[in-house]
């Protein structure tokens, strides 16, 4: 199983293998297709805007694709209000295959 946790003094990312899951014909729960989904990127306050989220970023894509050849996902979570989503997400784009929209 592919996990992982990047930690700096600046941030931190970290990713975990998932599967989707579906309701066969059976009415049976299977596991469909995996994939590496990044859970939390975050930068503090003092260092953002450096490039620093965006060195985590391409840190943890290396690492996930050094040994998982799937479809890497991420989750669109801003930290803080005035965080722009649209924005937030083009960002993730460059970088993933999918960008997960937040629950929140």
């Amino acid at each position: 199983m592919t996990t992982g946790m990047i930690e700096t003094e600046k941030g931190c990312i970290d990713w975990e293998e998932m599967a989707d899951s579906y309701i066969n014909e059976d009415g049976d729960e299977v596991e469909g297709n995996t994939y590496v989904r990044i859970n939390n990127l975050t930068v503090k306050e003092e260092f953002q805007n450096n490039g620093v989220a965006r060195s985590l970023l391409e840190k943890a894509v290396k690492l996930i694709r050094e040994c998982f050849d799937g479809q890497i996902k991420i989750v669109a979570c801003p930290k803080a209000d005035y965080v722009d989503i649209e924005r937030l997400a083009e960002f993730y784009d460059e970088y993933c295959d999918e960008v997960i929209p937040s629950a929140n």
